[in-house]
């Protein structure tokens, strides 16, 4: 969860949501095995979280308060995700990166209708303008998908810092150049920081072992 409306609001923020889902993680682990399970355990906690959120700011007096969200559940060979906001989750397999969601951004939006290229996404004057996030947004949407796991390799869940500053491409390369998992990590942190580190840089990278 990558926050957003100030620096304390927005720590404050995507705390609500990580903590929201881990603690009921928790208690539902045991129960989640189907994807309608799944799908409910991610948007009922997400809105959970949202309320928190809402609650919070108006008892505090701070607007725009929010975060964006990606949850990846992994369960035999299926995953599972949702989303809000532009934090993305990709997915590796055979030296190719691939994201699996899709930006809820000002400039996604663009992208999809045809007006910027994908390249183009990363330079836009409203590269940084989200159009949902969890605690700001009425009537709050939360995507879910899913798939199968078959020869993925890693899965990659990271917020705008990262994917704001490296192509995609130069993300692919770094994971295909490093056969350690923390070394490649480091490498996508030092190397976003090094292009300028505008934004809070969060990197999950999670290894499949076939």
């Amino acid at each position: 969860s990558d926050g957003m409306g100030g620096y304390q609001a927005g720590e404050v923020a995507s705390k609500i949501i990580v903590d929201t889902l881990i603690e009921q993680f928790k208690t539902d682990k045991e129960k989640l095995s189907s994807e309608q399970e799944i799908e409910t355990f991610f948007k009922t906690n997400i809105m959970s979280s949202h309320e928190k959120i809402l609650e919070y700011s108006k008892k505090q007096k701070i607007e725009n308060m929010g975060g964006t969200v990606c949850g990846l559940f992994l369960n035999n060979d299926q995953y599972y995700f949702a989303w809000v906001g532009d934090s993305r989750i990709y997915k590796y397999s055979s030296n190719e990166l691939v994201q699996l969601t899709e930006d809820h951004s000002v400039v996604w939006d663009l992208y999809k209708s045809g007006n910027i290229s994908y390249g183009q996404m990363r330079i836009h004057p409203f590269r940084n303008v989200i159009t949902r996030a969890v605690g700001s947004s009425d009537n709050l949407q939360i995507d879910f998908n899913f798939g199968e796991i078959s020869d993925i390799e890693y899965f990659l869940i990271c917020s705008d810092g990262l994917h704001g500053e490296l192509t995609d491409l130069e993300i692919e390369e770094i994971i295909e150049n490093n056969n350690d998992i923390e070394k490649m990590v480091e490498e996508l942190v030092k190397t976003a920081n090094e292009r300028g580190g505008s934004d809070n840089i969060s990197v999950i990278l999670v290894r499949l072992i076939n």
